[in-house]
């Protein structure tokens, strides 16, 4: 009984306090999340994939004067007719290369394209095959064709790697560069076509005339020009879905062999660990990349490919706003650059699967895995659950205490009848006695008759009562469970 008091007396405390200790749990596992973007509580990236061979290739592009001739003339491309005379000029020029080239036709309606009835467009794609692989697996570079902005430091960079891929020798998979138009949309219709899916039916395609093996990675490029300061590296998709994490350390790697600085999630890597700035900083990467997240929203141009099981990443450029001629030191580190991921990723013999799918990037060189922020996330989402847990059991206890108090007062009315017959008896003489025997007997089978009629009913009715009370409390807990999970759905939606 003193173990029960025990128990009954700090479940009770616990009652009174349940909206507190809701707070504070909730407090605890945000403070213990947002700590996680220190380097105490953080790991430091490493390669997973050693068939990457990073640093092991030596990138020899060195043509940097075709690099500022292609984004020159794109340009004149562009300014003479538009999208239409910028897609006749790229496809001489990959032609030229000696690329195979093709182009799609597709066409979107929808009502948000009001008051236009649908948009029809045309994509532009070219293959180098492979010289030495059996053209069963491919890599995809997307730079996609638009006005508003045109990637004409993309197309730049895409046409000088062609140019000195198409003679080289040791490609083991095919190399496909697309050109998508309307960028989601033209890239959406490729790729359904070239996978032979149907995932809306507000879009139409045609079939696709060349093709290549398994695509077992994608880079999307977004350089509006040739001036950058800094490259933004953006592995989010959509739903949350992330590239694997070693694609991500490649470029890193490879960028800081070039000189080239790379931001995750519009943060630097700053080797001043100690400072209180850089400390913020990173906690701000990380407050951003759970925004990217949950956001449910790709952040570049490589979401729909995550969708399809590939591994892929867009890289921004931070434009620099100078009117100079770009120098060739930095045309030629970030081609390289380009070059040396391309030359990594050709190295593998499998798809990516060693590394991390699920993580946060506070900044390039430190990583926060699923393992390490599962524990604040689920304190956080304890913090919601702990009311309706405590509802639940207030009202399992309700019910089992209603019933202990009726066989209580059953049995008090059976103690009170027999103690009052024991006093009467002692009472009465012998003669009373048999009288009161009589009558008792007359009225036991009287009650007799008349609790074999009710004994029906009244197990009905008890029937009746327990059914009505085990409906009440369902649909008491029901509700309650109703309102609290989706106050816990629209908080994980949030965070």
């Amino acid at each position: 009984m003193q173990v029960y008091n025990k128990k009954e007396k700090y479940f009770k405390y616990i009652e009174k306090h349940s909206t507190v200790f809701g707070f504070l749990l909730y407090l605890i596992g945000l403070i213990w999340f947002c700590l996680l973007s220190q380097d105490e509580l953080n790991y430091k990236t490493y390669m997973s994939e050693n068939a990457l061979l990073i640093g092991q290739v030596n990138e020899i592009f060195g043509d940097v004067s075709s690099s500022v001739e292609f984004y020159e003339e794109s340009k004149k491309a562009f300014k003479s007719n538009e999208i239409i005379g910028l897609k006749q000029w790229l496809s001489i020029q990959l032609s030229t290369i000696g690329l195979e080239v093709y182009s799609q036709n597709f066409s979107f309606s929808h009502d948000i394209l009001s008051p236009l009835k649908s948009i029809n467009g045309s994509n532009l794609y070219g293959i180098m095959r492979s010289p030495s692989g059996g053209r069963t697996e491919a890599l995809v570079i997307i730079t996609s064709l638009g006005d508003n902005p045109t990637y004409f430091g993309s197309l730049a960079y895409v046409l000088s790697l062609s140019k000195l891929f198409r003679n080289q020798i040791h490609w083991a998979k095919d190399i496909i560069f697309l050109f998508p138009e309307y960028e989601y949309i033209g890239l959406m219709a490729w790729l359904e076509a070239y996978h032979g899916t149907i995932n809306s039916d507000n879009l139409f395609w045609s079939e696709l005339e060349g093709r290549s093996g398994s695509i077992q990675a994608g880079l999307s490029l977004e350089f509006p020009n040739l001036y950058q300061s800094a490259i933004d590296i953006l592995p989010e998709g959509p739903n949350g879905l992330l590239a694997n994490l070693d694609l991500v350390n490649t470029v890193v790697r490879l960028a800081e062999a070039h000189s080239v600085v790379t931001r995750v999630n519009s943060q630097p890597y700053d080797y001043r660990r100690v400072t209180l700035g850089t400390r913020l900083n990173d906690m701000m990467g990380l407050m951003k990349a759970v925004w990217n997240q949950g956001s449910n929203s790709p952040t570049g141009l490589h979401g729909p490919l995550i969708n399809y099981q590939i591994p892929a990443i867009t890289l921004r450029a931070e434009q620099k706003h100078r009117s100079t001629v770009p120098r060739s030191s930095e045309v030629l580190s970030v081609t390289r650059l380009l070059e040396g991921i391309l030359r990594s990723i050709n190295n593998l013999q499998e798809r990516f699967h060693q590394s991390f799918w699920y993580y946060f990037l506070p900044n390039p060189y430190r990583y926060i895995s699923i393992g390490v922020y599962m524990p604040p996330v689920l304190i956080m989402i304890l913090s919601l659950l702990l009311k309706p847990v405590l509802f639940w059991i207030l009202l399992n206890q309700s019910d089992s205490d209603n019933n202990n108090d009726d066989d209580q007062m059953m049995m008090n009315k059976k103690i009170d009848s027999s103690k009052l017959t024991n006093s009467n008896s002692s009472q009465l003489d012998n003669h009373h006695i048999e009288k009161l025997v009589d009558d008792n007997t007359q009225l036991i089978n009287n009650n007799q008759t008349i609790r074999q009629r009710n004994k029906k009913k009244s197990i009905i009715e008890k029937k009746s009562i327990v059914n009505e009370r085990k409906n009440d409390q369902n649909e008491k807990q029901l509700e309650l469970i109703h309102r609290y999970t989706l106050a816990l759905l629209l908080h994980i939606y949030y965070a």
